[in-house]
């Protein structure tokens, strides 16, 4: 589920900080190779390739919390402090092996003591040292593109910096672990195959709640990547899980609902804040990019494993009955009770809810709304009316 929903993550760290396709991955396989110098057991190297994929999380909250406008990017360093506490918290959800406990949070400490939170080598935990290392290469150096010459230089800067960015230990770990063979087989078209080449095979059951604590991270990640669209995934997510205990569904298909609202709009992080943002109407091109997230959001969900069906609900969500909806089209007979659940939850979500553009409408001008638009064909008649009747309450 993370490699699947770090494609997303780095979307947004390529908009804000430039850094390369597959950034997060890169970090993973790189951490994963010094994990096993170090004798990680299969469990710890599974937890570091969770912390590495997630160690930039946070970047989304970061900007909206230092209140950034539209279409903002940094333009000067950022405060690591800030999203490394946000991106610990993120990761904190998933119960994982104690050895990679503050990884994320002290990720950007330098060991000289000139990080973030001032801590030396000393003081900071390896699983953090090892993701700290291989961002800094991947964001300096792309080593989506590595060459004899570039390798060269790779290896020089590891060594100059030792004592100060990199411990001495660290540095000499990396030269030990990481061939100069690997190094050019980083490319996004062999990072996959690398990536899970070196990545042991473990299965982990979450209950209903931490599922739920997890997708709600995703919510909120995708969330903050603009005011315009602030609580909008949490909102879909939560009134989910209201609608299938409203049909009397177990707690798993609760959780399976939430998570299908939270990461419905996870192809938004694709979309660039400036057309997000936009406050006049959008040219066409325009439009079609911001219709896009619909197959964005496919792109990085149906490669979910186990949860296939989910990811359907999820990215179907713009789909409606008569075939006029996108990205690919659909009728309704090929869209099963929960995809047009959350394609009307959708459109009521946004409705109820207050922009910078507009205020939020009231339940009863909701399913008005809904309510025509089922009678032209476009979302089902039905959920509509259970719809106006769960949430009746908010009238």
């Amino acid at each position: 589920m993370l490699y699947s929903l770090s494609s997303a993550l780095d979307m947004v760290e390529k908009e804000l900080l430039g850094v390369t396709t597959n950034h997060s991955k890169r970090v993973a396989y790189l951490c994963i190779k010094m994990g096993k110098t170090l004798s990680f057991t299969d469990r710890q190297l599974s937890a570091l390739a969770c912390c590495a994929v997630m160690h930039d999380s946070a970047l989304t909250e970061y900007l909206h919390d230092e209140q950034m406008g539209p279409g903002a990017v940094p333009d000067g360093p950022i405060d690591h402090r800030t999203h490394c506490l946000a991106g610990e918290r993120n990761v904190s959800v998933i119960p994982m092996d104690p050895i990679v406990k503050d990884a994320v949070l002290y990720h950007h400490e330098e060991a000289g003591g000139g990080g973030a939170f001032g801590k030396t080598a000393a003081q900071t935990p390896m699983a953090a040292q090892l993701i700290h290392l291989a961002d800094q290469l991947d964001s300096a150096y792309n080593l989506s593109a590595v060459t004899e010459e570039k390798c060269d230089r790779i290896h020089l800067y590891v060594w100059n910096e030792a004592g100060m960015l990199f411990a001495p230990e660290v540095a000499d770990l990396f030269a030990k672990s990481v061939s100069r063979e690997e190094l050019f087989s980083l490319r996004d078209d062999h990072i996959d195959e690398m990536l899970f080449s070196q990545m042991p095979t473990l299965y982990q059951t979450l209950s209903d709640e931490q599922f739920v604590r997890l997708a709600a991270v995703f919510a909120r990640i995708v969330d903050y990547k603009s005011p315009f669209i602030r609580a909008h995934s949490l909102g879909v997510a939560n009134k989910a899980r209201c609608m299938a205990a409203y049909y009397g569904m177990d707690g798993e298909m609760q959780a399976k609902l939430f998570f299908a609202g939270a990461v419905h709009d996870v192809g938004k992080l694709a979309i660039q804040n400036d057309i997000l943002e936009k406050p006049d109407k959008l040219t066409g091109d325009e439009y079609i990019k911001i219709q896009n997230h619909a197959y964005a959001s496919y792109v990085v969900l149906h490669r979910i494993r186990g949860l296939e069906d989910v990811a359907a609900w999820a990215y179907l969500h713009h789909e409606k009955l008569d075939g006029s909806g996108y990205p690919f089209g659909f009728k309704g007979d090929k869209l099963n009770r929960e995809e047009r659940l959350l394609a009307c939850l959708d459109i009521y979500q946004a409705l109820v809810e207050s922009r910078p553009y507009k205020e939020g409408m009231n339940h009863e001008q909701a399913i008005h709304i809904l309510r025509d638009m089922a009678a032209c064909g476009k979302i089902d008649p039905e959920l509509t009316e259970d719809i106006a009747q769960c949430f009746s309450s908010m009238a």
